[in-house]
């Protein structure tokens, strides 16, 4: 019931307060499970990955005359293989020419330079200094995103290895995508890689992965030259990559490259390639034989 106040406004008793506030509730109870499935949906998503996301739609919607328009900017790259790499880039923002309407693709990349690079790619805002070493706030922040270690680095302007880009890319990559974590997965690919044995024992893991996640890709030569210096070129590539994750290929073995036990377990054998061939050669003819054989 209701009653007039000396004021001739209505005032809610009663019943109906109770039915006003269970009402309030409800509605409250709604919203917050509609925001709880909500979050659920995306509990993936990093803050590193919500920092990269304009980036990403900024990329995906970019048109090719966008990148042709940032292609010729530069007299150097028309023909170059990584120039739709380059002009996604520098349009972007992230990466600009040398001067005098070059780009020099095939020029080295220094560590500083790829840090700038790599952590411009994660969304970091990062103010120019006005003074000052240029590169000092980018190698902050990427030591406190862990990219590099405190004293990893003593000279930021030499050329950045492969091995060494490789490192910093599978670290970038943890921020917002789940870690390697088949071991079968890393023998496989170290089994592909010709040069294995040239990485530096420090980089071998990380290489690996970098490989297996999409960042890096072998040609014919199944080479992966970790000693080379990073291209500006490569740097590109690798930074788009970075930014178009969720579309890289899956990592898939290939029959040869494991074999299946008696259980029906797939493994990875942690040999060479021969192995795992002599490995399955075996696994056929056992599977014939019809005496006692204790696989």
């Amino acid at each position: 019931y209701a009653k007039i106040s000396g004021k001739g406004e209505i005032v809610m008793t009663g019943r109906k307060l109770i039915k006003t506030f269970i009402s309030s509730i409800l509605i409250l109870t709604i919203l917050s499970t509609f925001a709880l499935n909500t979050f659920a949906a995306d509990e993936n998503i990093t803050v590193t990955g919500m920092r990269m996301q304009p980036l990403v739609d900024e990329l995906a919607n970019m048109s090719q005359e966008d990148i042709d328009a940032s292609i010729a900017k530069f007299t150097d790259i028309s023909k170059h293989w990584g120039r739709q790499e380059i002009g996604k880039l520098t349009k972007l923002g992230i990466l600009a020419g040398v001067g005098n309407n070059k780009f020099d693709p095939e020029g080295d990349m220094t560590v500083a330079a790829f840090l700038k690079v790599i952590v411009l790619s994660l969304g970091h805002k990062i103010p120019q200094p006005v003074s000052g070493y240029w590169a000092a706030p980018y190698i902050e922040q990427a030591k406190k995103d862990g990219l590099i270690g405190e004293k990893e680095y003593t000279d930021y302007n030499k050329p950045i290895t492969r091995e060494q880009a490789a490192r910093i890319i599978y670290r970038a990559a943890t921020l917002f995508r789940p870690a390697v974590e088949n071991a079968g997965y890393v023998n496989v690919m170290r089994n592909r890689v010709k040069d294995y044995a040239q990485i530096g024992d420090e980089y071998k893991d990380d290489f690996m992965k970098a490989y297996i996640m999409g960042y890096f890709v072998l040609d014919g030569t199944a080479l992966c030259n970790p000693k080379s210096k990073l291209t500006r070129a490569q740097a590109c590539t690798i930074a788009i990559r970075l930014l178009q994750s969720d579309s890289l290929p899956e990592f898939e073995p290939v029959e040869g490259e494991y074999y299946i036990d008696m259980y029906g377990k797939i493994c990875y054998p942690a040999g060479s390639d021969e192995g795992v061939k002599a490995i399955n050669f075996v696994e056929k003819i056992l599977n014939k034989s019809k005496g006692y054989i204790d696989k």
